[in-house]
């Protein structure tokens, strides 16, 4: 037969004995079990401010008053708590900051409606920005431009039930870097660049601050400031060094593969992700994906729009060029292998087939003999590929790690072909070093 009495010990942070060791009868409901433990426990202190008492289990979860303790699952020996306040059920709180962020990749798309309006709204504002940068009177453009990116910016920020939130920041942030191109209209190409990268990436860090809580808007802006970024840096070297068009190509090529590289370890030392961190909460994983989402799209578009440059910025172009073109889409195309979300994936091999594609149309303008034998092989590769993509199934582990192995050496190459384009080893050998 059980014990028909429970020693228990009952602690009682209010109390002055805040430990105290009682026997009660295990076939006692709790409801009038409370109001002695009270007694004994608190004592006179229970009667200076009346409040609601509450026992619970040391690991948490209030006990049924309607219940005895034996039907509370209470034993011999149990720690229980005697609060005011009930001590809350346990849960279970992931420690795994890597499963976390791994659950919170978005595997959603957005509804049809709002994307093709935001996709109509989109097309209007690079009507716009293509009329004013071709209309080849910059003085007007200059101030057209400066009123209409002020104005989208003003709408945004003072209604945050926009209709289209997504064409107006985005219109404000890309009018914004026209209006720096127009403002330098008999500066060399460089510092035109430059100027304009610097204004959007400006204007897209406002907004991004500003309409935080609108993830489209936010993955959006993140990706003009990251691509603006980079068009920052290689604009500078360009201009301190004098760089052709290509050259610069090829440097904002190089800057934006290497900063893709580092994109996942960039988003884990801002968003909070390192070990060191107890938990990792859901929304601070939501909060990285995004970051991480921005800067993978914007950095992925300008490794695309250098290996454009650096094969049209020279005609016929050059075969370090095409290479380095074909290197940067080969590079981009592996790596989206490596992400989890599709919009990831999407950005990455899209601006791959951008690289390849440059590669592609400007090997056959140099090489026009070859046109055919060209056209041959990417047929062949766009089938091959499309039916490896349409096989699904998993890879087996070599063949994955052959991937990653063919990724690195593309991701290698990328330095030396555009050191090549740039013409940094020709520099280097008319030095006439020993």
């Amino acid at each position: 037969m059980r014990d028909s009495q429970l020693r228990l010990t009952v602690v009682a942070p209010r109390s002055d004995s805040p430990v105290v060791d009682v026997t009660v009868a295990a076939d006692c409901p709790v409801g009038t079990v409370v109001p002695d433990l009270v007694d004994v426990v608190i004592g006179a202190a229970a009667t200076a401010s009346p409040r609601r008492w509450h026992v619970s289990r040391s690991t948490g979860g209030l006990l049924d008053t309607s219940k005895t303790l034996r039907d509370n699952g209470v034993g011999d020996g149990d720690i229980l708590l005697l609060d005011a306040v009930g001590a809350p059920a346990p849960r279970l709180v992931p420690v795994d900051a890597a499963s976390v962020v791994a659950d919170c990749a978005r595997t959603h798309s957005a509804s049809a409606g709002p994307a093709v309006r935001e996709g109509v709204g989109l097309l209007v504002v690079a009507v716009l920005i293509t009329v004013l940068v071709g209309s080849g009177r910059p003085e007007p453009g200059l101030w057209v431009a400066a009123a209409l990116s002020a104005a989208a910016a003003t709408v945004v920020l003072a209604d945050r039930r926009c209709p289209l939130p997504a064409t107006f920041s985005v219109g404000a942030a890309l009018l914004a870097a026209v209006t720096g191109y127009l403002a330098s209209p008999g500066a060399l190409w460089q510092f035109g660049a430059t100027v304009a990268a610097a204004a959007g990436c400006a204007m897209s860090l406002l907004l991004r601050h500003a309409m935080g809580p609108v993830a489209h808007v936010a993955i959006a802006h993140t990706a003009i400031a990251a691509a603006a970024g980079a068009v920052v840096v290689a604009g500078a070297v360009s201009a301190a060094a004098r760089l052709p068009v290509e050259a610069g190509g090829a440097a904002l090529a190089t800057v934006s593969v290497a900063a893709l590289t580092a994109a996942a370890r960039i988003v884990v030392g801002l968003g909070g992700l390192s070990p060191s961190r107890p938990t990792v909460t859901a929304d601070r994983a939501a909060a990285a994906q995004r970051v991480l989402t921005g800067l993978t799209v914007g950095w992925a578009a300008a490794a695309a729009l250098g290996a454009v440059a650096a094969v049209v910025g020279r005609t016929p172009a050059g075969g370090t060029a095409l290479a380095l073109a074909a290197m940067v889409g080969l590079a981009l195309l592996l790596r989206a292998h490596g992400h989890a979300d599709p919009a990831r994936r999407v950005a990455l091999r899209t601006a791959g087939a951008v690289g390849f594609g440059a590669a592609f149309i400007g090997a056959t303008v140099t090489y026009p003999a070859a046109a055919a034998w060209l056209c041959a092989v990417a047929a062949t590769a766009g089938v091959a590929a499309a039916y490896r993509r349409g096989g699904g199934g998993q890879r087996n582990p070599v063949a994955r790690q052959a991937l990653q192995v063919v990724e690195y050496a593309a991701v290698a190459a990328v330095v030396p072909f555009a050191l090549w384009t740039a013409g940094v080893y020709g520099w280097a050998r008319g030095l006439g070093l020993p």
